[in-house]
């Protein structure tokens, strides 16, 4: 599930407090089967790559990583990554629809990935 992980620069990315290097460790706490570690996990996401219904580099390129977590059925997290998911789809389509420009390729790239992988969400 998370054999790219590592192979991405995450430091060269930022999201909304600083360098993205962190990312890693709350993606990968996601699957834990401690409840609190997926909690501190889906919570840490929430507010440095969609911090007030933001949607940057480093968001998109956490997108593959949880839908690989959605789409597994026995995923623990499975319903607040979903939940996350859903919420940078709706705040990305707005992006595109309003012009945002801060990160304005962010939000594109994000409907695309999105929409690449409907598939999760019609399972």
């Amino acid at each position: 599930m998370f054999s790219e992980l590592h192979s991405i620069n995450w430091a060269s990315l930022n999201h909304a407090y600083g360098p993205a290097d962190d990312l890693p460790a709350m993606l990968e706490g996601l699957s834990s089967p401690d409840e609190s570690v997926r909690d501190q996990a889906v919570t840490a996401l929430h507010i440095s790559v969609h911090h007030q219904g933001d949607v940057c580099k480093a968001t998109v390129e956490a997108l593959p990583f949880l839908f690989d977590i959605a789409a597994e059925p026995t995923s623990p997290g499975r319903v607040d990554v979903i939940y996350l998911l859903v919420s940078i789809g709706r705040h990305a389509v707005d992006g595109v629809a309003h012009g945002y420009t801060m990160h304005e390729t962010a939000y594109a790239a994000a409907v695309t990935a999105l929409h690449d992988r409907v598939d999760v969400f019609q399972a």
